[in-house]
């Protein structure tokens, strides 16, 4: 019993729960309504087949096995009709669906979202929007047309430079997705409007080819389309790769392969929201493939649609938009049932509550949670869809490849392998013939075949030669490709005139805008206004613009050509330094002590001292070492002795100096030239001047704000006949007149190196380079640039010109040094100053180290002489001051006393023997007796002298008590240990 009853407990137990099992897969139908054109089944497969999809979506995300489930309702209605739109959607209201998608033409969806706004019912659309409300119930998952054209903007701005723009739409609803692209582009856009119905298409794309101004295109028409236009355009000849487009519609990468058969270099670009690839399987090309599978056993395709107007864009949009619609239920059912719209109707004065959110349950998503086909989703305030990725795909032979993305937080990002597109031009220029315009022009190019009168020159290479053509050989051979030679018609590199307001291109500028030359190659130089209408390789060459004019030799026989390397204050202000420093040099040695010396090294005991810097010596030895040759007065006082040291570092300055200025001015050939530099020639009117006809010296000097070069021009176009049509015609007038060129400096040097008579005059008065012209938009641009670069790397370029400029057609070979102007001129003051202040600093230490010695010797001797240090320099000036330079110092020893009479004094010829005897007191005339035997004169005056009065004695020894004078040396002028007296 016991038994049965807990049998009978397990099977209730296990029914209820199979019960609770039932009721939980129980599935909850909600439907889903659609409104679509009919005949459009290609739409309604995709509708159902993105239901589908987004079931399965709901079956994986449902972790709670609510079982829900969405069935597609769908509605057809005869095109643009909103009312047949509004009627539809009230019975689809009816219906109970959650959600409504479509109509996609622009009436009828104001209509259906109208409905849905007042209902409360999320109207999903996957279109452009252009008059899609910004309240209500609105979710487009397409990407909002404003952020679509600044994208557009960025792109053809920002990355590939566009200058102008032709716009070719298919919808004038369509043009207000440029609405940011026409506002902000800086260059009237061109429209034309593709219309297929009376075949006004086919002029579209002939008149831009007749006009030959428009190579940048727009093309906003529908991807069927795209077959057509390429027909066309290479019908035209615009499938070259001077030719770029944008495709706007979503699906140009996923047409045909075939249909970019007639391209022939032209860039092509398109933008896309798809993903690149599909992850998890779910790829936009399965979803397609299925769509289109089911819509071509329709039997309906006879009526309508075909597979080719199935935009895959369109269905991956929808699938995303029912899969986001699918995630926000499921978000719905975690805090609350789900229930479908019972009892609503068009004239309810209700709406479905749930609905509102739902909507924000959807747009709360985030991005993280789901990748749809398109990306991730962001939605703003309004229901537009916000910050997603814009992919920039551009076509290569092997198909579309990604060249960026845009997007609103980073702009424009581009992700592109530039070293393999270079290296896949780089392939597509082997084996191509390329059409080369050029000017025959030395060394540039010239022409070396034979003339035929009436007949172009050939086109060969081989009848070619000069600087251009063997650097475009060099270029062949890394790149594999040939070229063929044309000369421009008109002879002139290209300058823009502007004629009834528009601006007007001639020479080789004009034959590649007109595409008739791949490559401009010359002396073509690189300039503002040539590079905004064509392309430019890296510059080969780099140069400036410069005068050349014929050399005149400086023939008048100079007599004091050896003064020429020092200018006239210079020699002037070396004659004052050697008087200055000669004067010096005198009073320096005139009050120092130490150059009074002994006259007679033999005699110790002499008094007489002499000073051998006396005013004509002192001149002798500033002199003589001027001429490098010194003097036999040599100074000893360290005063002297500095002055003397700076006068020699001056000196050797400055013969040092003259001699090397002095050379320069023998050996090289000095030449006269009424004209210096630019400004010289700007100044006078006598020597006319010019350049070349429509080359870019001129747009220099048309554009030029610098005053001496506007006023250069104003003479220029003011004057008649000194435009010159040819380089080699203005040479032969620059020697014949008096005329003088303006050129570019390479040219400039091969002539004057080639042309004894010819030189450069000044300097450069700008700098600019050379380079290889090429239409705009060229793809080879890159692959030449590089191998412009990799020819320079390797020195082949600096080779080229060392053998054109240096070694070929050299008949008289011109010194260097004789081809240009000599730079020699005499040193001024400006060079050598510096010399003339060391010798100022020198005569002022040295009349600085004059006075200390001056003061230190009379510090000395006031020891000796008991006198006071104001007495002894007294007493040292009055001997230095002295104008003979022959002296005895017993003169300045002596007591000084009073004025005596000199008429009773002794005036005998050998009585005289110092300056102290002058002072003796006056003496009767001596009597000398006559001579002992045995005493000579010498000794005679030791002897004493008896006369009447008191009795002297000279030198006596006699003790006699009779006053006796005796003259001794004092002990302090004998010679010193320093050899000082």
């Amino acid at each position: 019993m016991k038994t049965a009853e807990r049998w009978i407990s397990v099977t209730v137990l296990l029914m209820f729960q199979t019960i609770g099992r039932t009721q939980a897969f129980e599935s909850i139908e909600l439907a889903v309504g659609a409104i679509i054109e009919k005949n459009d089944v290609a739409q309604e497969f995709c509708f159902r087949k993105s239901v589908q999809e987004a079931n399965k979506l709901l079956q994986r995300h449902d972790s709670q096995r609510r079982g829900i489930q969405l069935v597609p309702v769908i509605e057809t209605i005869d095109g643009d009709d909103s009312f047949d739109a509004s009627r539809k959607a009230c019975r689809l209201l009816e219906r109970q669906v959650i959600a409504i998608y479509g109509p996609t033409t622009p009436t009828a969806v104001d209509s259906v979202q109208s409905l849905a706004n007042q209902f409360e019912i999320p109207h999903l659309q996957i279109d452009w929007g252009y008059r899609q409300s910004t309240r209500g119930f609105a979710l487009n998952v397409h990407p909002h047309y404003l952020a679509y054209g600044q994208a557009l903007y960025d792109y053809v701005r920002k990355a590939e430079y566009w200058e102008s723009i032709a716009l070719i739409y298919y919808e004038e609803e369509s043009l207000l997705k440029y609405d940011y692209l026409l506002r902000n582009f800086d260059q009237p856009v061109m429209l034309r409007k593709w219309e297929v119905a009376n075949d006004n298409h086919k002029y579209v794309i002939k008149q831009f080819k007749t006009m030959q101004t428009n190579f940048r295109f727009i093309v906003d028409i529908p991807f069927w389309e795209v077959e057509e236009f390429l027909f066309l355009a290479k019908k035209y000849n615009m499938t070259s790769q001077y030719y770029s487009y944008v495709f706007t519609d979503w699906d140009i990468q996923l047409v045909d392969s075939q249909a970019f058969n007639v391209v022939e270099g032209a860039n092509i670009t398109t933008f896309s929201i798809l993903r690149p690839t599909g992850d998890e399987g779910y790829g936009i090309r399965a979803l397609l493939d299925d769509v289109r599978l089911s819509a071509i056993h329709d039997e309906r395709f006879a009526r309508g649609s075909t597979p080719k107007r199935i935009s895959a864009t369109q269905s991956a949009l929808l699938y995303d938009g029912l899969s986001l619609l699918a995630l926000g239920l499921l978000s719905r059912a975690r805090t609350s049932d789900i229930a479908p719209p019972t009892d609503l109707t068009c004239s309810s004065s209700r709406g479905w509550s749930p609905g509102i959110s739902l909507m924000n349950d959807i747009k709360a998503i985030q991005p993280e949670n789901f990748m749809g086909l398109t990306g991730t989703f962001q939605f703003d305030g309004h229901g537009w869809r916000s910050n997603m990725d814009l992919h920039i795909l551009e076509y290569m032979p092997d198909g579309f490849r990604q060249f960026g993305y845009w997007n609103m937080d980073e702009g424009l990002v581009v992700t592109k392998n530039f070293s393999r597109t270079l290296q896949e031009m780089q392939s597509e220029l082997k084996g191509k013939v390329l059409r080369i315009t050029t000017k025959e022009e030395k060394p540039y190019v010239m022409y070396q075949g034979s003339v035929v009168p009436g007949e172009p020159k050939s086109t060969d290479p081989k009848h070619w030669r000069g600087f251009c053509i063997d650097l475009l050989n060099e270029i062949g051979k890394e790149l594999n490709f040939t070229y063929t030679i044309n000369l421009v018609p008109d002879s002139t590199y290209g300058n823009a005139k502007i004629i009834d307001g528009e601006e007007v291109w001639d020479g080789m500028v004009q034959e590649l805008r007109t595409r008739k030359a791949d490559l401009a190659v010359g002396s073509f130089t690189i300039t503002y206004d040539r590079d905004r209408v064509i392309d430019f390789t890296t510059p080969f060459m780099y140069l400036g613009i410069s005068i050349i004019y014929k050399r005149i030799e400086d023939k008048r026989s100079h007599l004091f050509s050896f003064l020429q390397p020092l200018s006239a204050p210079v020699w002037g202000y070396i004659l004052a330094a050697t008087i200055m420093v000669s004067l010096v040099l005198f009073v320096v040695a005139r009050f120092s002590p130490y150059e009074w010396k002994i006259n007679h090294p033999c005699n110790v005991n002499s008094n007489v001292v002499e000073n051998k810097f006396n005013i004509l010596n002192s001149i002798w030895f500033t002199f003589g070492a001027l001429m490098q040759k010194g003097s036999d007065v040599v100074p000893h006082a360290t005063s002297t002795r500095i002055i003397a040291g700076f006068w020699w570092f001056f000196t050797l300055i400055v013969i040092s100096s003259y001699t090397a200025n002095l050379a320069a001015f023998l050996t090289v050939a000095r030449m006269e030239s009424p004209i210096e530099n630019a400004e010289d020639l700007a100044k006078q009117t006598k020597i006319k001047y010019g350049t070349i006809q429509g080359g870019s010296t001129v747009a220099f000097f048309e554009q030029t704000k610098f005053p001496t070069y506007k006023r250069m021009w104003q003479f220029m176009s003011s004057q008649k006949g000194v435009m010159m049509n040819s380089t080699e015609e203005a040479i032969r007038r620059v020697k014949r007149e008096e005329y003088a060129y303006i050129l570019e400096s390479t040219m400039n040097e091969y002539y004057t190196k080639r042309d004894c008579e010819l030189m450069q005059v000044g300097g450069l008065l700008d700098s600019k380079g050379y380079g290889i012209g090429l239409p705009e938009g060229s793809k080879y641009r890159d692959p030449i640039s590089e191998t412009i670069l990799k020819l320079q790397h390797s020195q082949t370029i600096d080779k080229l010109k060392f053998r054109w400029w240096q070694e070929m057609d050299i008949n008289v070979s011109c010194d260097a040094k004789q081809t240009k102007k000599s730079d020699t001129t005499s040193l001024g003051v400006e060079k050598v100053g510096g010399c003339f202040v060391m010798l100022l600093i020198g005569m002022g230490a040295s009349l600085i180290v004059s006075l200390f010695e001056f003061l230190y010797d009379a510090y000395q001797r006031m020891a000796h002489s008991k006198r006071s240090l104001h007495e002894e320099v007294a007493r040292a000036f009055r001997f230095s001051t002295t104008t003979s330079s022959l002296r005895s110092r017993m003169a300045e020893e002596a007591t000084k006393l009073p004025p005596i009479h000199l008429s009773g004094c002794v005036t005998g010829e050998k009585t005289n023997f110092g300056s102290a005897l002058a002072y003796a007191p006056c003496l009767p005339p001596p009597e000398f007796p006559p001579p002992k035997p045995g005493l000579s004169y010498t000794n005679f005056i030791k002897t004493p002298v008896v006369a009447d009065g008191p009795q002297f004695g000279v030198g006596s020894d006699s003790s006699s008590s009779a006053p006796a004078i005796e003259i001794k040396p004092r002990p302090e002028y004998s010679i010193s240990s320093h050899g000082l007296p």
